[in-house]
């Protein structure tokens, strides 16, 4: 009850252009299953990056995602939850 289960899976190409034989792919992807510790909670992101720091906007963004969200403070309302008996989804 509560609880995320199954499989996930990501897959990116690069995009295509006519003047951008062989272009990077700029895609970044998070999977946290476990937000937080709590195995209730998940985050799943697809970063799009574009430009010329495409690449690297998303890559930062993917980096400062999970500690932007405090997993202390999502750990303490996870606790505070399940204290609580709350078994909505």
């Amino acid at each position: 009850e509560g609880q995320c289960g199954g499989w996930f899976a990501a897959h990116s190409i690069p995009g295509r252009g006519t003047d951008e034989e062989g272009k990077q792919n700029q895609d970044a992807f998070l999977c946290l299953p476990q937000l937080g510790g709590d195995p209730g909670m998940a985050l799943f992101a697809v970063l799009d990056g574009h430009g010329r720091y495409g690449r690297h906007v998303s890559q930062f963004a993917i980096k400062c995602i999970p500690r932007l969200l405090d997993p202390p403070r999502i750990a303490a309302a996870a606790r505070l939850r399940a204290e609580q008996g709350d078994s909505s989804d």
